[in-house]
């Protein structure tokens, strides 16, 4: 058998285990919400919901979940594991992100969502069983001059 057969038996059979394993079944719930910064929809921004208690382990996926931001801020959370809508239960630690990567000879800006709502966020929102259509965010350019108001479910 040659090298390169036994190069593609190996990553069949590799395919082959993986689609049998079983992986946990984790309830999910639907996230969704409106992210705006200075009272503008806040379009292309990433917004990621990482558990409160997330202490990594061996062959156990945090579970945290992502989505993005539209042209009129809204977004949808799919859970990081697996794709599937929503967010597991619980309380988060939410980070908002936006990078301006500049083009057409246009130098970008980097950054551009404050580090106290990404890097160094505070913002917490807690996933009800039901999910939520309220996981909407209200930023500020300067953050320290008023502090980013939550919708329902978070604190």
């Amino acid at each position: 058998m040659t090298h390169y057969r036994r190069r593609r038996l190996g990553l069949l059979l590799l395919l082959l285990f993986a689609g049998c394993h079983n992986a946990p079944d984790y309830k999910t719930a639907p996230v969704s919400g409106k992210v705006t910064m200075d009272n503008k929809p806040l379009a292309g921004a990433t917004v990621a919901f990482t558990p409160l208690d997330a202490k990594p382990e061996a062959g156990k996926p945090v579970l945290s979940s992502t989505g993005h931001t539209d042209e009129q801020g809204n977004y949808s959370l799919k859970l990081d594991a697996d794709g599937r809508e929503g967010a597991v239960p619980g309380q988060y630690r939410v980070r908002i992100a936006k990078m301006d990567r500049g083009g057409e000879g246009k130098p970008g800006k980097g950054q551009v969502v404050p580090h106290a709502y990404n890097q160094d966020s505070t913002l917490q929102f807690n996933v009800p069983d039901a999910g939520s259509k309220e996981a909407n965010f209200s930023l500020s350019g300067n953050p320290s001059s008023a502090p980013p108001r939550r919708g329902r479910g978070g604190s």
